[in-house]
């Protein structure tokens, strides 16, 4: 490659750089949902009259032409066109093309916008404390879990069966068990939006979305079962304890 290919790369890289940096980004929006635009227009620094009128022309992020369409005048200089949900569908960067032309002459404007499952930009802060949560969560859950499994919850007994001391250490277990299922929700919904929000994998979100929506429903239902049990165990361990503290016999 001699001097002058590289001199006409370099300009082109430059070009197509100041191309990019032109479009005006409008925002982030949501995906498969119907999206109102509400552009302005001016000329040499003037407002819009009634004059004017606009064409929009949408690419999504493929190159493919999503619309090709004159916007609708509510109040000038503002122009509304509404983008249809099924022209939505592909989560990416959009680019938009909107030229005004009136009595005067013609405005050119360039615009991008995203479109993603949530409808909301992560930025790399809410994505780390997303992450660090998560690992907090994944490390409560194993500790909370590995203890209610490792601690015995039968009460204490000889070979013979006979009951010698309660184990008070099974209401232990049960709590345990409780922190473990309530950071397993919270597990199911980080892992939730940061696969859908932030690595836009839709089928690993349906499936963290599953089991949050899943455990969500049936928390209230299992921390009142854990209640009852606990509360009913209590008063029956310290009924036989009453009972050994007697000298009796207990099996």
């Amino acid at each position: 490659m001699n001097f002058k290919q590289i001199l006409m790369v370099c300009v082109t890289l430059v070009m197509i750089m100041g191309l990019v940096n032109a479009f005006d980004n409008i925002g982030t929006y949501k995906r498969n949902t119907n999206l109102d635009l509400n552009l302005g227009c001016s000329y040499n620094n003037t407002y819009c009259d009634n004059t004017f009128s606009c064409n929009i022309t949408i690419y999504n992020q493929r190159g493919i032409l999503i619309n090709n369409k004159y916007m609708s005048n509510t109040s000038y200089p503002q122009y509304n066109y509404t983008i249809l949900a099924n022209n939505l569908s592909i989560n990416g960067l959009y680019y938009g093309r909107q030229v005004c032309c009136g009595s005067v002459g013609c405005a050119d404007y360039s615009l991008e916008f995203t479109i993603n499952a949530q409808g909301k930009e992560y930025g790399t802060i809410q994505g780390s404390v997303y992450a660090i949560l998560l690992v907090i969560l994944l490390l409560a859950f194993g500790f909370s879990l590995w203890g209610s499994i490792k601690i015995p919850y039968k009460n204490f007994t000889t070979p013979e069966g006979k009951l010698f001391k309660i184990n008070w250490q099974k209401y232990l277990k049960i709590f345990l068990f409780g922190i473990a299922y309530t950071t397993f929700i919270g597990i199911s919904y980080f892992a939730w939006n940061i696969s859908l929000g932030i690595l836009e994998y839709d089928e690993m979100a349906g499936f963290f979305n599953f089991l949050y929506t899943t455990a969500y429903m049936l928390i209230f239902p299992i921390l009142a079962t854990l209640l009852i049990v606990g509360i009913s165990t209590y008063m029956s361990d310290r009924k036989y304890e009453k009972l050994l503290a007697r000298g009796l016999t207990i099996r």
